[in-house]
């Protein structure tokens, strides 16, 4: 996954290149030391083609945190697993995140 940083509260969607960029988990920080203290925003990002489908875009979202390999892991673990319920929860965010962005676009 890549991360980005801003000095002002980020968009959820921006175009780069001809390409969608999707902002998630966007957090405020503080970085720096003594009169060099400042705020700025953290976020990690995926890049998308414009013309991606809800599927797509959820897609990218999954496979910016896992590969294949892993995600198949995660889905033998036992129901209850606690690896396996925030597996569960990051999935129902891609799709929150992805209706966002279809929103948007």
């Amino acid at each position: 996954m890549d991360k980005g940083a801003s000095i002002q509260k980020p968009d959820l969607v921006a175009a780069r290149n001809g390409m969608v960029q999707i902002r998630y988990n966007v957090q405020s920080v503080t970085v720096g030391e003594g009169d060099d203290q400042r705020d700025e925003y953290q976020y990690q990002y995926i890049e998308v083609n414009p013309n991606s489908t809800r599927k797509q875009i959820i897609d990218a979202l999954i496979r910016a945190k896992y590969d294949v390999n892993d995600e198949f892991g995660l889905l033998a673990l036992p129901y209850a697993d606690p690896e396996y319920v925030a597996y569960r929860d990051f999935i129902a965010d891609c799709k929150t995140i992805a209706d966002e962005v279809l929103g948007v676009l």
